[in-house]
């Protein structure tokens, strides 16, 4: 049985959600300074769901067939703790989409990308993971929209649950995906 440590899932999301803000959709995108945000540090649960678009039918002859169009795949967090302490992982995650919430952003303002990875049994220590092209065995890369589902919660804390929409332009990375003390980067060779 797999741990389900080894599977890995990351956000990219901005740093400053107010030059994010400014510069989204303008020449000066580029300038955007991103980070990638490891998911599930307060999740017991989280997984891609396929939503397979299978249409099953009862042809004339008496017995069915199935046309299979693909997938709608998509992520649900259902419990995400809102933070105001910067060195916590979720922090940046928390102000985007903190952001989203308070300024009804929708459409390509809440487009991002995610990465999900299987890396190797013998990169995780304790909390830390370190990962190199050697020791991934595969890493996915693919656009998304990250959109939050209420705002607030229950005595445990405040939260904002959000769902992540996939796109469908899935590319391989796993030779461009490296882990080092937890901070994700995707290389350009």
């Amino acid at each position: 049985m797999l741990e389900r440590k080894y599977l890995v899932h990351y956000v990219k999301v901005p740093v400053s959600v107010e030059d994010y803000a400014e510069k989204i959709g303008t020449s000066n995108e580029d300038q955007i300074q991103w980070t990638w945000v490891r998911i599930g540090q307060h999740l017991e649960n989280f997984a891609e769901e396929m939503n397979p678009q299978v249409d099953i039918r009862k042809n004339i002859w008496g017995y069915q067939t199935a046309i299979h169009n693909g997938y709608q795949v998509s992520s649900n967090v259902d419990t995400f703790y809102e933070t105001d302490h910067e060195s916590d992982n979720d922090y940046y995650l928390d102000k985007f989409l903190e952001a989203i919430v308070l300024h009804r952003w929708q459409g390509d303002m809440c487009k991002t990308e995610r990465v999900d990875a299987r890396v190797a049994l013998d990169v995780i220590t304790g909390n830390a993971i370190s990962a190199s092209a050697g020791n991934v065995l595969w890493a996915w890369k693919e656009d998304c929209y990250l959109v939050p589902q209420s705002h607030g919660g229950d005595t445990s804390g405040a939260q904002i649950p959000f769902q992540i929409s996939n796109l469908g332009n899935r590319e391989d990375v796993t030779e461009k995906f490296v882990v080092n003390n937890k901070v994700m980067t995707l290389t350009t060779t």
